[in-house]
């Protein structure tokens, strides 16, 4: 028999209602702060992909002449040649502007002779006797392009 008092049944129902709810309240607490630490992980992502294909779209911009300038690099080498050979002022002025313009596309010539070998900017063609592992001799000038190479220099190397 039961021999508990209506009152106390009463409070009985009460306290498990309240645990109950005081339960559901907690995981709802804790199901809201997982889903704010989702949304808060996907708009991070989100900011994170918008940087990067902004990034993405001005390397594009920046490299996208990339093809012409490599053609307009072997014009340079035949002036380059051809003032040596023909001492005319002209020729030196085209020259000059060719120069000019290559640099103003963020063309960059690569210092290479007397320097150690670097296989990153060079490409080695030959070696000779000379100071180790040192260029001696530059057989076509290599480029950057903003940092990046464009045309690695072809040299001859000391052994």
């Amino acid at each position: 028999m039961n021999t508990d008092s209506p009152k106390q049944t009463q409070k009985g129902d009460k306290k498990k209602k309240t645990e109950n709810l005081e339960t559901k309240v907690d995981a709802l607490e804790r199901q809201l702060e997982e889903t704010k630490q989702q949304w808060l992980r996907a708009a991070a992502d989100y900011q994170n992909l918008e940087k990067r294909l902004e990034k993405e779209k001005q390397d594009w911009v920046k490299f996208a002449s990339e093809g012409l300038l490599l053609r307009l690099l072997d014009l340079a080498d035949n002036l380059d040649r051809a003032t040596i050979f023909v001492q005319d002022k002209g020729l030196q002025m085209v020259y000059m502007q060719l120069q000019q313009l290559l640099k103003e596309y963020g063309v960059k010539e690569i210092d290479v002779l007397g320097k150690e070998f670097d296989p990153n900017l060079m490409e080695c063609m030959d070696k000779a006797k000379g100071e180790p592992n040192k260029v001696l001799e530059v057989k076509l000038k290599g480029y950057l392009l903003h940092d990046r190479i464009l045309r690695p220099a072809k040299v001859i190397v000391g052994v």
